[in-house]
């Protein structure tokens, strides 16, 4: 009776063992899923003001038709935890975000890569990490 109690004990401690790891792996797939989309959803808010910027006539503060001379918005640049780079051009903008979770290689943050070519709503993401 003793090896059989040993034997299920040790069995036992294997499963929970499993099931933790695969709990705390899906929580930390779950964070990286949720900075990554974050730094999307900020990213499309922050192309939606580089366009009413590119609209704007030079008169009024705006681009003239440009994305030249778009800065990012204070409110952006002073968030705890994500870095922002935008690259404006012509007619193409830039922007790169960087998140606080580690991503998928267990290094780098999780990052996020948009591109905006000219005209209305046509933009691409690339996940970095």
């Amino acid at each position: 009776m003793g090896q059989q109690q040993l034997l299920l004990l040790i069995l036992s401690s294997i499963v929970v063992s499993i099931a933790v790891y695969t709990g705390v792996r899906l929580f930390e797939t779950h964070n990286q899923e949720q900075n990554r989309d974050r730094l999307q959803i900020e990213l499309m808010h922050i192309y939606v003001l580089a366009n009413e910027y590119k609209m704007k006539p030079v008169s009024l503060g705006g681009g003239g038709g440009s994305y030249n001379g778009f800065e990012l918005p204070i409110a952006f640049a002073h968030e705890e935890g994500v870095t922002y780079w935008v690259g404006p051009s012509d007619q193409t903008l830039e922007m790169y975000a960087t998140g606080s979770v580690i991503g998928n290689d267990g290094l780098n943050p999780v990052s996020v890569t948009f591109v905006a070519p000219s005209g209305i709503l046509q933009y691409q993401f690339a996940a970095a990490n």
